[in-house]
C-alpha cells in the first residue's frame, strides 16, 4: 500500500508539472534600439562599446539580431551583465552590404533581464549611431577582444544610440534560418570576366519582403569588382530570414543592355536561371521571366546576356533616363569625374553624346584611355534647355574598346552645380579633387584622382566602328613649351617662325611661312595652326625655323629657346605620348587628320636675369634678344 501511495504521489507531481507547462505563456523579449539609418560611425579600432538605452526586458533566449550597416567593416555582438561581466560574444560578423542586415546565432542565447548589448569593433564601425540617448560605456582603443567571464574596464562613456536590436522569447526556441541570394552574370554561355565583358558593369534591380528586415528595393551592379564577395561579376544579398520573398531583374533601359540587339546595344538579355547551387543554376535553361523567389534556403540566380554583333555601332556610358530622372547633382567645381559603368564597346569613332540636362550650366565631355590618359575634351556645352539633349561632335572622335567617358564641370563665379544628374549605385566613378587648380583637363595628360564613388550618370555616347575615308584631311600643328602646351603667358607672347611644304590634288604643290603665336592660324586656339583642307592622300611637311633669333638647335646664348624635337599622331593625345625626334616631320599619303607637336625648351641665361631666366616683362622675343645682345656688347666693351 505504501508503494502505491508513493507512485500516486509521483504521478500527481508529474501531472502538476505538465499542467504548469501547458498554462505557461511565452513572451517576446528585446534588447537594443532599432535599425534606423543613422549617419555617424565609430572611428576607433579593437575596442568595446556598450549601448545602455534598452537593456534585456525579461529573462529568456535571444534568437535574432538585426542591425543597420553603413559598410562591410567586421564586428561582434557582446552581452554584458550588471556587473560589466561578459556573458556572451558572437562570432565575427561581416555585413553583406549597406542597409538592414540580420544575424541568427547557431543556437538561442540565454539572457537575464537588465543585461545590455554592445559591440566589439574590429577596425572602424559599420553600425551607425547618433549622439543622444543613454550613456554608452567604452573600453580603450586597442584594448583587445574580451572573453566570456572577463570583467570590462571602461575608460569613459558618451551619449549614444546605435542602430541594432535583438529579439527572442522567454522560452527557448530555435533561431530562424538565415538565407541569401547570390547573383551571377553569365555572358555568351559562361561566367563573365573583366576581359569578356570589357569591364562593363551590368545594372540590376531587386526588391524583397522579409518579416525581420522589412520590405525594400535597390539597384546594384554586377561588374569586375564583386559586391559583398571577392568573385567578379557576382553579388551576394544581405542576409534574410527563411520565408522572405525576393525579386530580381536586369535593367534593360540602358544603352549597354537591351531586350534585343537594336539601337546599338552592346548586349542583350537572354534570360535568368535559378538553383540551390551554382551548378544547378548553370545547368538550367534560361527563361526571360523575372525570378520571384520565396526563400526557404539560399539561392543562386544567373543573369544570362549575349554580346551583340557590332558591325557599325559602338556605345559607351549609360542612358539619358528621361522617364525616371536621377536625383543628385554634383556640387564640386572645376573638377573631372569619369563614369566607368560601360566603357567604349569596340574600336571606332564616337559621333553623338546623349545626356539629360537638369539645368543650363556649362560642362564638357572627357574621354580617357585605360591608363586614365586624357584622349579628347569636347568644346564647352551649354544645354539649349532642360531634358534629354544630344551633342553632335564636329568631327568623329577616335575611341578604343575599354576607354571611358567622363565629365568636366567648370566653376563660374559661385556656381558649382553639376548639369547631368546621377544616382549612388553602379561602378566606381573616379574624380579629380574639387577646385583642383587645373581648370581644364589637358589632352595627353594622366588624370590624378582624389577618390571614387559608385555612380551612374545620365549620359551615353554612340558612334560607328567604321567610317569612309575622309575626302579631305588636315594637319594641326601645336606648340609645346617646357613639356606643356604653350599659351601666351608661358611663352611671353613670343611668336615662333615655321616653314611648311605640301602637295595635294586640290592645292597642287606649294610652301609657306607662318608663326605659332598668341593668335592661332585657322583656329581660335593660340599657339596652334591648322592647314587648309587637303584631298586624302596629300603630302605635308613642317619644321621650325631655327635660323632666326627666337629658336636655335641648342642653347648657345644667342637664342631664347631650343628645338627639343617633333612628335606626330592621328590624335593630339597620340602625339603627346609619342617619342620625340629632331627629324623633320614628313607626312605622306595622308588618310586621316594628323597632329604635329613642336617641342621647345626655354634657354636659361646668366646675363639677362631680370625675368627669372628668359622673360622681360611683356617684351616680345625680338626685344628680349636685343636687350641680351646690348648687355653682352656692353660687357665686352668694359673688358
Amino acid at each position: 500500500m505504501k508503494k502505491l501511495l508513493i507512485k500516486t504521489a509521483v504521478l500527481a507531481a508529474i501531472l502538476a508539472s505538465l499542467a504548469m507547462t501547458v498554462t505557461a505563456h511565452a513572451e517576446p523579449i528585446t534588447v537594443g534600439n532599432d535599425t534606423a539609418a543613422r549617419e555617424e560611425a565609430d572611428g576607433w579600432s579593437d575596442f568595446v562599446v556598450v549601448d545602455k538605452n534598452h537593456p534585456v526586458s525579461l529573462d529568456g533566449w535571444l534568437t535574432i539580431f538585426k542591425y543597420y550597416a553603413l559598410d562591410q567593416s567586421p564586428f561582434r555582438f557582446i552581452l554584458i551583465d550588471g556587473s560589466n561581466t561578459v556573458r556572451w560574444v558572437s562570432e565575427q560578423i561581416t555585413p553583406a552590404g549597406e542597409g538592414v542586415n540580420v544575424f541568427a546565432p547557431d543556437s538561442a542565447v540565454e539572457v537575464k533581464a537588465g543585461w545590455n548589448l554592445g559591440l566589439y569593433i574590429v577596425e572602424t564601425g559599420s553600425i551607425p549611431y547618433e549622439s543622444h540617448g543613454a550613456l554608452a560605456s567604452y573600453t580603450a582603443e586597442y584594448s583587445g577582444l574580451p572573453g566570456v567571464g572577463n570583467i570590462l574596464s571602461f575608460t569613459g562613456s558618451i551619449n549614444r544610440t546605435y542602430s541594432f536590436v535583438a529579439a527572442g522569447d522567454t522560452q527557448v526556441t530555435t533561431p530562424p534560418t538565415t538565407v541569401s541570394v547570390t547573383v551571377v552574370q553569365y555572358l555568351d554561355g559562361g561566367p563573365a570576366t573583366a576581359a569578356s565583358a570589357n569591364n562593363t558593369y551590368f545594372l540590376i534591380n531587386d526588391s524583397w519582403s522579409d518579416p525581420n528586415i522589412g520590405s525594400g528595393s535597390s539597384r546594384f551592379a554586377l561588374g569586375p569588382v564583386g559586391l559583398n564577395t571577392d568573385s567578379p561579376y557576382q553579388a551576394v544579398t544581405a542576409s534574410m530570414t527563411g520565408g522572405a520573398s525576393y525579386n530580381i531583374s536586369e535593367d534593360t533601359n540602358q544603352y549597354a543592355v537591351g531586350t534585343t540587339c537594336g539601337n546599338g546595344r552592346a548586349y542583350r538579355l537572354a534570360g535568368y536561371t535559378v538553383g540551390d547551387t551554382m551548378a544547378e543554376a548553370a545547368a538550367a535553361t534560361p527563361n526571360l521571366m523575372e525570378p520571384n523567389l520565396t526563400l526557404t534556403g539560399s539561392k543562386y540566380v544567373i543573369v544570362w546576356n549575349n554580346t551583340c554583333a557590332q558591325d557599325q555601332t559602338i556605345v559607351a556610358g549609360n542612358d539619358t533616363n528621361g522617364t525616371d530622372i536621377r536625383p543628385i547633382l554634383d556640387t564640386f567645381g572645376d573638377f573631372v569625374i569619369i563614369d566607368t559603368n560601360h566603357p567604349v564597346s569596340a574600336n571606332g569613332w564616337l559621333t553623338n553624346f546623349h545626356y539629360y540636362a537638369a539645368n543650363l550650366n556649362p560642362f564638357r565631355f572627357v574621354l580617357v584611355d585605360g591608363s586614365d590618359v586624357v584622349q579628347w575634351v569636347s568644346d564647352e556645352i551649354i544645354p539649349p534647355e532642360t531634358g534629354i539633349q544630344t551633342f553632335t561632335v564636329s568631327a568623329p572622335v577616335p575611341a578604343q574598346k575599354g576607354w571611358n567617358v567622363g565629365l568636366y564641370f567648370a566653376a563660374t563665379g559661385n556656381l558649382y552645380n553639376g548639369t547631368i544628374p546621377y544616382e549612388y549605385t553602379g561602378a566606381p566613378a573616379y574624380y579629380r579633387s574639387n577646385y583642383s587648380g587645373s581648370p581644364l583637363p589637358a589632352v595627353g595628360k594622366t588624370l590624378v584622382y582624389e577618390n571614387s564613388s559608385n555612380r551612374i550618370y545620365s549620359f551615353a555616347a554612340t558612334g560607328v566602328t567604321s567610317i569612309p575615308l575622309p575626302e579631305t584631311v588636315s594637319v594641326t600643328v601645336v606648340k609645346y613649351l617646357d613639356g606643356t602646351r604653350a599659351d601666351a603667358a608661358s611663352a611671353n607672347d613670343t611668336s615662333f617662325p615655321m616653314q611648311s611644304i605640301w602637295s595635294a590634288d586640290n592645292l597642287n604643290a606649294g610652301s609657306s611661312s607662318f608663326v605659332l603665336g598668341p593668335t592661332g592660324v585657322n583656329t581660335s586656339n593660340s599657339y596652334e595652326a591648322v592647314t587648309p583642307e587637303m584631298t586624302s592622300g596629300a603630302f605635308y611637311s613642317v619644321w621650325e625655323d631655327t635660323s632666326q633669333m627666337t629658336v636655335g638647335m641648342t642653347c648657345d646664348g644667342d637664342h631664347l629657346y631650343r628645338l627639343a624635337g617633333y612628335t606626330t599622331g592621328e590624335t593630339l593625345a597620340q602625339a603627346v605620348t609619342a617619342k620625340k625626334t629632331t627629324k623633320t616631320p614628313s607626312l605622306s599619303n595622308i588618310a586621316s587628320n594628323q597632329y604635329v607637336i613642336v617641342w621647345n625648351e626655354a634657354c636659361e641665361t646668366d646675363d639677362c636675369t631680370d625675368d627669372n631666366g628668359h622673360h622681360y616683362g611683356n617684351d616680345k622675343g625680338d626685344n628680349h634678344k636685343d636687350k641680351c645682345k646690348d648687355k653682352k656688347d656692353k660687357d665686352n666693351k668694359d673688358k
